[in-house]
């Protein structure tokens, strides 16, 4: 319980990140299986809640129990509002039990549907949504730790990655660009913020990277954070860097919360050039590479550096669009 009339539910079978903070009652199940969404039902009606808020993406449910879940809630005159993270199926999805028109009946009788892009509003728009919708962008932390002006160690320049250890991050990447860089003898320090995620994949891409790291000698170069940390800690350790890098390779997600963790540093932020992030609205707030190997990553993160150096007019343009976006998205 968060409040006299407050309560999460959140799914079970899975490991607790915050173990000291979470006041979740655990109840349902991830998947295109069997959700047992029916028991949140019973806790709706023996607490009376009057609304129920679902984060919705696309593995998260099986769509058919989802519809039956909204109509049933629906039927007994609760408020439902519905925040969809992405309006894209995942890539080779089976045709059931993925796409958005097989909850079509449910989508439409939702009191709000919120979404971040207005990509995301076209989509709907084009499945008949629309008296319902709402855009919701994400907003940005207010930071209260002061940025460094430069972290540079022995001649060093150091660089950070923000969010969860996850394949598409383009981590891999980024610690293969390093050794670029080291082999070509450019040295760069990266610190990964990057807490493991309660899944197989994750944890394996943890082991990866840092059996990578191990062989390719980069231990003195390459920083691991895998743990899930505090706000503040990330913060400090992020706002520590010359330079935040969030390398995605692909993803149907239609916001970054870890970017704007990045925005909120006050340090610059690059990005590679894919619609998560042109749907921010950074726009000119943020460097951007040309592309996504380790190769170009390598190439943009030294150019990139020696123009915030030498406070080159770009690199000012590019702060100062940042102060402005963060002002305008300001929680």
């Amino acid at each position: 319980m968060l409040g006299q009339y407050s309560m999460i539910f959140s799914p079970n079978g899975q490991e607790v990140i915050d173990k000291q903070n979470d006041e979740s009652i655990r109840t349902w199940c991830v998947g295109k299986e069997e959700n047992n969404l029916d028991v949140i039902v019973k806790h709706v009606e023996h607490a009376q809640l009057n609304t129920v808020i679902i984060q919705f993406n696309y593995g998260f449910f099986n769509h058919s129990e989802l519809s039956a879940f909204i109509l049933e809630l629906k039927a007994k005159n609760i408020i439902f509002i519905m925040t969809l993270h992405s309006t894209v199926a995942p890539d080779k999805s089976p045709v059931e039990n993925f796409k958005l028109f097989h909850i079509l009946e449910a989508l439409r009788i939702c009191d709000r549907l919120l979404v971040h892009s207005f990509a995301d509003l076209n989509r709907l728009k084009e499945l008949g949504l629309e008296d319902n919708v709402t855009l919701f962008p994400h907003g940005v932390l207010r930071n209260d730790i002061a940025p460094t002006i430069s972290h540079v160690i022995e001649g060093i320049p150091l660089i950070a990655s923000y969010g969860f250890c996850l394949p598409h991050k383009g981590l891999i990447e980024i610690v293969q660009a390093i050794k670029i860089l080291r082999d070509n003898n450019t040295s760069v320090k990266i610190r990964l913020v990057n807490a493991e995620f309660p899944v197989a994949g994750s944890h394996d891409l943890v082991n990866t990277l840092k059996q990578f790291v191990i062989e390719q000698r980069l231990t003195d170069l390459v920083e691991f954070h895998n743990d899930f940390l505090t706000d503040e800690e990330s913060l400090r350790f992020l706002s520590d860097a010359d330079l935040l890098l969030f390398a995605y390779q692909n993803t149907g997600e239609s916001a970054s919360g870890a970017v704007r963790y990045g925005m909120a540093t006050a340090k610059p932020v690059m990005v590679t050039p894919i619609p998560i992030f042109d749907d921010l609205g950074v726009g000119d707030a943020v460097f951007k590479f040309e592309g996504f190997t380790a190769d170009i990553i390598a190439k943009y993160i030294m150019e990139t550096l020696k123009d915030i150096a030498s406070k080159s007019e770009n690199s000012l343009k590019v702060k100062a669009a940042a102060d402005g976006w963060r002002a305008q998205h300001d929680y």
